[in-house]
């Protein structure tokens, strides 16, 4: 199977330090490209993917037009994120999102039909359906270990430490409460509008390790392996 190349667009922490740690850990995935409007976030990204031959964008649409991507991971605002998916949708590209996924139901149906209209994959981040310890959970349950699952339940807590909250509109730099008090470039970051993201990985485990979820024709719209689409 060729490589899977790979486009990510948002380099804030988790893009930078999470996403493309993981994309680049995956058998079969190779990054080419990053995109990122803020300077000092894309420089800081091509460094860190120690590859010379990645290019970087500060304009998504150029990324999409250039960048010479099977497949974009979006790891941006969940109130601008779906116009990016439905973007790389149109050019032929597959798409892999950040959780929350949108703040609408007319953003997310918006972004099933373009699915089913181009046949192309798209799949949720961070899932954890995909983790050795959800796999071995699996097993288990297959092998009769856990005798016959009637329930399941799952929760997460979240640490929010002071750095989350503001960030350097210029620089993308996190800031602290104190720094962003003094700085007239502080902007709220995403994690003012984490209300909801982590009910996916906290349920998800339990509706796999269960055999619960319900597949989808016409392409796809679920936890899906990057590593098992192939290059067009």
């Amino acid at each position: 199977m060729d490589d899977i190349r790979m486009g990510l667009a948002g380099l804030v922490h988790r893009g930078c330090h999470g996403w493309l740690k993981c994309m680049k850990a995956v058998p079969g995935c190779k990054v080419v490209a990053l995109c990122e409007p803020i300077g000092p976030r894309l420089q800081e990204g091509l460094a860190a993917t120690n590859d010379p031959d990645v290019r970087g964008f500060v304009d998504f649409d150029k990324m999409l037009e250039q960048g010479g991507i099977d497949a974009a991971a979006i790891v941006v605002q969940p109130e601008n994120q779906p116009a990016l998916i439905l973007k790389a949708l149109a050019a032929g590209k597959h798409v892999i999102g950040e959780v929350p996924l949108a703040y609408s139901l007319d953003d997310c149906w918006d972004i099933v039909l373009a699915v089913e209209r181009t046949g192309l994959t798209f799949a949720m981040g961070e899932q954890v359906s995909h983790a050795s310890f959800t796999r071995a959970w699996k097993k288990m349950v297959e092998e009769g270990a856990l005798e016959k699952v009637l329930y399941a339940e799952g929760q997460y807590c979240h640490g929010r430490a002071a750095h989350r909250y503001w960030e350097d509109s210029v620089t993308g730099r996190q800031l602290t409460w104190e720094e962003a008090r003094s700085n007239p470039d502080a902007v709220q970051s995403r994690s003012w509008r984490d209300a909801t993201p982590y009910l996916v990985p906290a349920a998800r485990p339990g509706a796999d390790v269960a055999d619960t979820r319900r597949p989808r024709s016409r392409g796809h719209v679920h936890g899906f392996p990057i590593s098992q689409l192939r290059a067009s």
